[in-house]
């Protein structure tokens, strides 16, 4: 090598090795007067420069990548109300249905690690969306939680109006129906006096609401939710006769339904009491009571009108009630297309319970076998007959005859 090429390679390497030692005498300058945590800082931010992301550990985080990292840690503890208030929607997971959520987010697989394995990044993003044969565009803004060491196990949400929206986490505009005004989230603690209820996402009158023929005295409160996790709800019903689960029923195509999880032990009660009111029922009209002495416990202007002594009818029907001797009901376990079994015993308004039943009244003649629907209400304490199904001659007052059984 020549003398003056090796000159100015000399002269390079001194200049390199000057601006190390000048780098390491600033770096010097800079950390000395630092506590250790600044230090750790000052190099936490050298690594986002460098890496590009930050990670939920980190100190630099803003107001709303604190906000999701708040979000992360309720989900990482099962903390899942504090999860959906953060994503702006009821509560309505049970251990299940969250566990199953979290899969098919993608949060299960980041929920394991630790919060400085997990990147985060926000960007905005064009999204298209079709509407009609149109296409319109518009900006997202989007927050990425991955897995630093593999970056394909990653979510992506989506903040909006203070809110975040997993991908595929929820739906938007959703209706329910529900047998009751006083509908509460599952984690909801209904002893406490803070315990606030959804009934502010009804949108029928709540003295007014839905009553469905077909399916005989149902009565339906509509919710609509704007927002709503996208898995089967759960809630607690909160009624005149008790608090509930509920589970998840779809009536027809699009139309999401709650019932109240009657445990079997109360389903008998029902049954019972129903039996109880009817056999009292009985007992009064076989006695000639008044009017007004059965209406005390029959509620049903037509019934009344049907089986009454002084009505028009009492001659047709009198023999058929005289001739009872005994009466015994049993809940009624056939399933009829979309409806589950359960559903012969539900829970109505604040009060009712609607009962599809098989009884046996026996009678001087024989048995009698007939299959109908009763609709009784606790009113001030005690049980009211107010309904009864009588479409398909069913009616346990006016079709006594032991020919053609029903069950």
């Amino acid at each position: 090598m020549k003398e003056k090429h090796r000159r100015i390679l000399a002269a390079v390497i001194a200049v390199f090795l000057f601006l190390i030692a000048a780098g390491q005498v600033r770096k010097w300058y800079i950390l000395r007067g630092m506590t250790e945590e600044e230090r750790e800082i000052y190099y936490e931010v050298k690594q986002e420069e460098k890496d590009g992301y930050r990670r939920l550990s980190s100190h630099q985080l803003d107001e709303v990548e604190e906000a999701l990292k708040s979000l992360y840690q309720a989900l990482k503890s099962g903390d899942t109300k504090a999860s959906c208030d953060a994503m702006g929607v009821p509560d309505t997971f049970d251990a299940e249905t969250y566990s199953q959520w979290l899969t098919d987010t993608g949060f299960e697989s980041l929920l394991s690690l630790a919060e400085d394995e997990v990147g985060i990044l926000d960007r905005e993003e064009q999204v298209q969306m079709k509407q009609g044969f149109n296409t319109q565009t518009y900006i997202e803004d989007a927050y990425y939680l991955f897995d630093t060491d593999d970056q394909s196990r990653n979510v992506r949400l989506v903040f909006e109006d203070g809110y975040f929206t997993p991908d595929g986490g929820l739906v938007g505009d959703y209706t329910l129906l529900a047998p009751s005004a006083r509908l509460y989230e599952y984690s909801t603690d209904l002893s406490s006096e803070d315990a606030a209820d959804l009934s502010v996402y009804i949108t029928c009158s709540v003295d007014e609401p839905y009553q469905t023929s077909e399916n005989w005295v149902s009565v339906w409160y509509q919710y609509d939710f704007p927002r709503f996790l996208n898995t089967e709800p759960h809630f607690q019903i909160h009624s005149d006769i008790g608090n509930f689960d509920s589970f998840y029923l779809e009536l027809t195509e699009g139309v999401h339904t709650v019932l109240a999880d009657i445990q079997e032990e109360d389903v008998e009660a029902y049954v019972q009491t129903a039996e109880d009111l009817l056999k009292h029922i009985f007992s009064l009209l076989q006695a000639g009571a008044s009017d007004a002495e059965i209406g005390e416990y029959l509620l049903s202007s037509e019934l009344l009108s049907i089986c009454s002594p002084s009505g028009s009818n009492w001659e047709i029907v009198s023999s058929g009630i005289e001739s009872v001797e005994e009466l015994e009901l049993y809940l009624n376990t056939d399933a009829e297309g979309v409806l589950p079994a359960s559903y012969n015993c539900r829970l109505t308004e604040e009060d009712g319970v609607v009962l599809k039943v098989n009884a046996l009244l026996r009678t001087t003649e024989g048995e009698c076998r007939l299959t109908t629907t009763l609709y009784i209400r606790c009113m001030d304490g005690e049980w009211k007959l107010i309904a009864m199904d009588r479409s398909q001659n069913n009616s346990l007052f006016e079709n006594i005859s032991i020919y053609d059984p029903q069950w």
